[in-house]
């Protein structure tokens, strides 16, 4: 009678075991079960009998129902797939909203940041205008320098008044006599530009401070610049047109590639430079004909190139140099793709 192999119990690790847990990663009562098969396998092969084959169903079934255990709460806490992040639809890039340009007016910005200087700037207030001093005609001064005022006025809400027409410093005085600030704007048009010089000056209230101070001197001071617009331009005279005047003449040349004009010999009078593929000419127009002045062929400047190109190319350019004395002269730089050493 053969004694029973006692069976580790839980807790309990067999010599079979380890490697199974350390190898394929199983849990411990599963690996003593495998190294039951594994030993009950090794007995029928060494000793076949009938005992061996019901200890080795035995532990089939108990296989069985440990990889039921282990499997089901494995697979129930096997997290759930997580769908892949969807991207997002894309746009139109013609649908985007474009970001909107400054559209504000010269004459708005002018006014608005004068306005927010002279923000703190107390009691009523008389805005006046002084003539407008423009470097170009301005047949419209007047009213752009009244919208100046009364746009400035405007800002300054309740309280504010504009005077309907420009006036100096002395008659802007007069006129403030009812209210406690006088607001004096000096408008010039220089160089492209809408230039306001904003002076903030104090009303004396009764006769003897107009008696103590009868012109009393600024106590704030503003200053704003735009560029001339569309709308500025309205105010402005039209830009004058130089009248041009054409003289013709028929050259005695028809291979000409370049020409240059100026006063190259200083009498006053300009001249034509004239390059052909031939020569080297300065002429001048005379009765609607060109007189030739002088003239150098191109054989005497410079050689062919050995390689000239199909359609030639010429110049003609005067440039300043220094002269020998110390004084700048005017030299005549010719050139011709057809000559050697000429470009």
């Amino acid at each position: 009678m053969t004694r029973a192999r006692p069976r580790p119990g839980p807790g309990i690790e067999s010599a079979a075991s380890r490697p199974l847990q350390k190898n394929f990663g199983i849990s411990g009562e599963l690996a003593l079960i495998l190294a039951d098969v594994f030993v009950v396998a090794r007995s029928i092969v060494q000793e076949p009998s009938c005992r061996c084959i019901r200890v080795m169903r035995t532990a089939l079934v108990n296989i069985s129902f440990v990889v039921v255990m282990f499997v089901g709460p494995n697979a129930a806490a096997q997290p759930s797939p997580v769908a892949a992040p969807t991207k997002p639809a894309e746009t139109n890039p013609s649908e985007k909203t474009a970001p909107t340009k400054n559209s504000r007016s010269s004459v708005s910005r002018i006014v608005e940041t004068i306005a927010a200087d002279l923000v703190h700037t107390p009691g009523r207030v008389l805005v006046v205008a002084s003539p407008i001093v423009s470097d170009t005609p301005a047949p419209r001064g007047t009213d752009l320098a009244i919208l100046l005022a009364t746009q400035l006025a405007g800002r300054r809400g309740a309280g504010a008044r504009a005077s309907t027409k420009p006036a100096s410093l002395a008659e802007a005085r007069v006129d403030a006599r009812a209210v406690e600030i006088l607001v004096m704007l000096k408008v010039d048009i220089v160089s492209g530009k809408l230039r306001v010089v904003a002076d903030v000056f104090p009303v004396p209230r009764t006769v003897w401070a107009r008696v103590r101070d009868p012109e009393p001197g600024p106590i704030a001071h503003a200053f704003s610049e735009a560029p001339i617009d569309a709308e500025i331009r309205t105010y402005l005279g039209s830009v004058p047109t130089t009248p041009v005047e054409v003289v013709r003449g028929q050259n005695f040349e028809s291979d000409v590639v370049a020409l240059g004009c100026s006063d190259i010999d200083g009498d006053g009078a300009v001249e034509i430079i004239s390059v052909s593929r031939r020569r080297v000419t300065t002429v001048r127009l005379r009765d609607g004909k060109v007189v030739p002045l002088r003239s150098r062929n191109w054989s005497d400047l410079a050689s062919l190139a050995p390689v000239p190109l199909r359609e030639p190319v010429g110049l003609a350019a005067l440039v300043e140099r220094p002269a020998g004395d110390g004084r700048t002269a005017v030299f005549l730089e010719v050139g011709l793709s057809d000559r050697s050493k000429s470009v």
